[in-house]
Formats: structure tokens, sequence, C-alpha cells
């Protein structure tokens, strides 16, 4: 976790980052995997059958203000920031299976982790701009009790939607067959570009 803290005046500004971006690839509409991107060697004990993985990750960081007025604290959210990564490094294929259709599948592993992200952001929404009583006395008091009842609060949601999306994941897999079944991997496809297309609203 990183925290920036500065203050002016009575405000108290911070951020905290529940993320570390180095060479990770963000998740964008405009730009799809190749197999350039999967530069991780393959584990030790991985099962012959399969040919590839992709490695990625919802991450999440938050900014919130607090504000003291006649010895009261109040702090609010003022912006949530929320990241679908793809981690190159830890991301691999075997050699000779370097298909458009190995990499179909590996793609929608990614985009299903664009669509998760997506609802974790809808879902923390409700705690934007919202004030809410610090506890403690002094700035640094005020802002360990500020941190720990956010991160408390949007980790409940993300543990949730970590949840489910570890099973869309491996539902995805067992339905396609790790991408072997072209009927049913069609069909996910579609699915998948269908949900990106739509808004999510909670």
């Amino acid at each position: 976790m990183r925290i920036l803290n500065t203050f002016i005046l009575s405000l108290l500004v911070a951020e905290c980052v529940i993320a570390d971006d180095s060479g990770f690839i963000e998740w964008s509409g405009e730009r799809r995997l190749s197999w350039d991107d999967f530069t991780g060697g393959v584990p030790p004990g991985t099962d012959e059958n399969r040919v590839a993985e992709t490695s990625a990750s919802i991450a999440w960081s938050y900014q919130y203000r607090l504000e003291w007025s006649s010895a009261r604290c109040v702090f609010r959210v003022v912006a949530i920031n929320t990241f679908a990564r793809f981690n190159p490094d830890s991301s691999w294929v075997r050699p000779g299976h370097r298909t458009d259709a190995v990499l179909k599948h590996e793609q929608g592993h990614f985009d299903i982790t664009q669509l998760y992200r997506e609802r974790f952001a809808a879902q923390t929404r409700e705690f934007l701009d919202t004030n809410r009583i610090c506890r403690g006395r002094n700035d640094r008091a005020a802002t360990r009790s500020a941190e720990s009842e956010i991160e408390q609060l949007l980790g409940s949601i993300y543990e949730d939607i970590w949840r489910q999306y570890r099973n869309e994941q491996e539902l995805y897999d067992a339905e396609t067959r790790h991408g072997i079944d072209i009927n049913t991997q069609a069909a996910w496809s579609e699915k998948i570009s269908e949900s990106l297309s739509a808004p999510i609203l909670r």
C-alpha cells in the first residue's frame, strides 16, 4: 500500500493505492492481447494438457478527504479507481500452441476480468462523496480510522466480487474445455462481447 498525505490548512487529502502497476497491461477495448504479451515460463509440474494461461487481476485504489470543523472530523471518499490488469510475466503459452483459437480463449479470460472490474466499480459508487464521521482526536488517529473503515467497506465488496469472478473464470474453462469446444467457445465469446457493450448499473 502506498499512502500520500498532503496537508492544506485544515484539510487532509490522502490517496491509498491497493495495486502495483509495474509491468501490467491495462484492459482496453482498443488493445487486444497478442502472443508477445505472454512472456512467462510454464510452471514446473503444470498439466501437459494446459497449453496457455492468462494471469489477470482486479486492482483498486481510492482517494479521500478529512475535514476538521470545531474539533469535529468528517471524511469522504472522493474517487475510487479500479483496474483490470494482465500480468505478462506470469502469463504463458507452450511452444507450438500460439494459435488464433487459443489466443481468443485467453482474451476471453481477460475480458471477464474487465466485466468484474466494472461490477466492482458499479457497486462501490454509492460510497462516493458521502460524509462520514471520523474517529480520533488528531490527524494521525483520524487517518487510521478513516482508512480502516474505507478498506473494510470496499474490501468486503471486493471479496464478494472476487469470488464471483473466480467462479466465472472456472465455469468458462469448464464449459469451453479450455477453448477446445469450438461451438461453446463461440457462444461464450458472443456473451462476453455483449456484456462488455451493456451498461453496468450495479
